[in-house]
């Protein structure tokens, strides 16, 4: 019976196989599709991929953009050499120079460089026209905002008010005093130039017969082609690593600025006071879905923190060099300056986001004012008492007392500023805390001038050379 049966399912089988098959033609992936999942393979930085992503800055740094100015600063050299009489270097050379720039056979550029073991990084941008948008859009929020009057806050805890305006032009204040040397390293900073291979100028002068008026006049030349107003007298075989500390400290700066920003942000939002940029189909919390949390400024804080840390590698790097030249500077520089930029760009990206759709909870910002103004106008009565002759020991312990009890009563109740000066002590100064309790403005001093001075004075004369006031607005789509 087993045999039979096995009998019969081959032959069952043979005769299936004997039916022609049924093929399904699939359709080859695309070559879109194929680069995806293969680019899904391979580790790529949220910088680029997340972050700042389009941002001009990809482009500017890339391997191709790196490869023309390294061509472009050959160019430069040869035509400075031809015009101070250098016969070796022909017109034509110079054509063919230009003519091939920007054609790059990547394939021997990667076998050279996997022989020689080197290759050249350059690096000159700024970010003037972003951060002054960024500064700009501050600046309208401050204008916006300038009398409306919060709550100050020292020590995390109620202080004397101030307006919403007055606490965005002290963010403001921050950025703009590291935007200033931002400008002003790119005025300064200093182009190596024609030095040669331990900063000597000896091949330039064999070059040049000898002749040292030349070779220096080549030095200006070349720096003044590639751009600079400034060239280092001395360097070694590279120009000094400390100039990287120089550009990247402001950068640092600004990342603090920026988080000590986002960080009040965050503060004021959890107080119920501000509210950053919550996008249509933004999910606050997995698990909480009426949460709004703020985000953006968490990623600022988040990504600030890599860019601080920047200035201390560029000190350690420069540290590091020895004589002439050592190559333990290259590797570092190569992740530490590209990624520095590509960081702050994306913190400029946000902020400008956040300022672009900032908003005041302005009822809750008016109850809390109210909650507290009450204990905030004992600061005058103390003043007051004391000029009306009462011992400020006196004045100082009676206060302490009345606001005390007057707190605890406001577990349960809202206290007003009738309940806590109604005894006989503060007759000297009722009527004129009474009417000053009434217009929370008059606690706030000149913020509001202080607003439009600097706005006037400081930030919009800093940005007007950098400012587009055209400029779209930021959409995040992370």
């Amino acid at each position: 019976m087993a045999s039979k049966r096995i009998r019969d399912k081959a032959s069952k089988t043979k005769s299936r196989r004997t039916k022609p098959r049924k093929t399904i033609a699939r359709k080859p992936k695309s070559k879109k599709r194929q680069n995806v999942e293969n680019d899904k393979l391979l580790y790529v930085s949220p910088l680029t991929s997340r972050y700042a992503r389009g941002s001009p800055l990809l482009t500017m740094l890339s391997e191709t953009t790196k490869t023309q100015t390294w061509r472009q600063l050959w160019i430069w050299l040869a035509e400075a050499e031809k015009e101070l009489g250098l016969k070796q270097v022909t017109d034509e050379a110079i054509e063919e120079m230009k003519k091939n720039r920007d054609s790059i056979d990547w394939q021997t550029i990667r076998d050279e460089e996997r022989r020689l073991k080197h290759d050249v990084m350059a690096h000159n941008h700024s970010f003037g026209k972003r951060m002054a948008t960024c500064l700009y859009r501050i600046a309208k929020f401050a204008e916006k905002h300038a009398n409306t009057v919060t709550v100050g806050r020292t020590h995390y805890q109620t202080a004397t008010p101030v307006t919403v305006g007055k606490r965005a032009m002290i963010w403001a204040q921050d950025l703009v005093m590291v935007f200033e040397p931002l400008r002003e390293f790119r005025d300064r900073m200093r182009f190596r130039g024609a030095k040669g291979a331990t900063g000597t100028q000896d091949s330039f002068l064999t070059l040049f017969d000898g002749d040292k008026a030349k070779v220096q006049k080549l030095d200006e030349l070349v720096t003044k082609k590639a751009g600079f107003a400034n060239c280092f007298g001395i360097t070694g075989q590279n120009y000094t690593r400390l100039q990287d500390f120089f550009l990247l400290a402001p950068l640092a700066a600004f990342g603090a600025a920026a988080s000590k920003t986002c960080h009040d942000i965050r503060m004021l939002q959890a107080f119920g006071e501000l509210l950053e940029p919550f996008e249509e189909h933004q999910i606050g919390s997995s698990a909480m879905p009426y949460k709004k949390n703020p985000m953006k400024s968490e990623r600022v804080c988040s990504l600030s923190r890599r860019l601080r840390s920047a200035v201390n590698e560029a000190l350690e790097t420069f540290a590091s060099q020895g004589f002439e030249r050592t190559l333990d500077d290259s590797a570092s520089r190569r992740i530490v300056i590209p990624e520095s930029f590509l960081t702050t760009e994306a913190i400029l990206r946000i902020l400008q986001n956040i300022f672009e759709g900032l908003s005041v909870q302005e009822e809750n910002v008016a109850r809390i004012v109210h909650d507290e103004l009450p204990f905030l106008a004992m600061e005058q009565v103390l003043m007051w008492l004391t000029e009306s002759g009462v011992n400020r020991q006196q004045a100082h312990a009676k206060i302490r007392e009345v606001t005390l009890n007057a707190k605890e009563r406001q577990k349960t109740n809202r206290v007003n500023i009738h309940d806590i000066i109604k005894d006989p002590f503060f007759d000297p100064v009722r009527d004129r805390v009474v009417a000053i309790a009434s217009n929370p403005i008059e606690f706030t001093g000149l913020c509001e001038e202080q607003v439009h001075g600097y706005l006037e004075n400081t930030l919009y004369p800093t940005i007007d050379a950098y400012l587009d006031k055209n400029a779209g607005t930021v959409s995040l789509d992370v």
